[in-house]
């Protein structure tokens, strides 16, 4: 029995050293990493409470129809910038808020969007009342 003891102790002795990984806290000090195993559950949340109340809220998810052409070119575009389309939106809106003539053209255009939009449902309610007389 001793000599199991005495094999498992050697072999225990014997492995390699490994560094700690770090990668999850993008090289800070294991010591700021632990921190907050530290803090009583409620100051942790406390603490992610005020956080989360210094950035921006945001609204409960909206369904945003794009013309289907577009779609996969702002999709690939967002993805290739590592953004969304919600993000996008937002900055674009933010951006041409700081040019009124810029603004004044996208308005332009989104209202000419609207009209296509609004004339292709009328024309598809027609067909459906077509539909179902005939």
């Amino acid at each position: 029995m001793s000599e199991m003891l005495d094999r498992i102790g050697r072999r225990s002795s014997q492995r390699p050293k490994v560094s700690r990984d770090t990668s999850l806290t993008n090289g800070q000090s294991t010591e700021l990493a632990a921190a907050p195993t530290r803090l009583s559950s409620t100051d942790a949340a406390a603490s992610i409470e005020a956080k989360l109340a210094a950035l921006p809220e945001v609204t409960s998810r909206r369904s945003v129809r794009i013309e289907k052409s577009l779609f996969e070119s702002l999709s690939t575009f967002c993805q290739q910038h590592g953004i969304t389309i919600e993000t996008f939106l937002e900055a674009s809106y933010i951006a041409s808020s700081a040019e009124p003539e810029l603004q004044s053209q996208i308005v332009i255009e989104a209202q000419r969007r609207m009209e296509e939009r609004k004339q292709a449902g009328k024309l598809r309610r027609i067909l459906a009342q077509l539909n179902t007389n005939a």
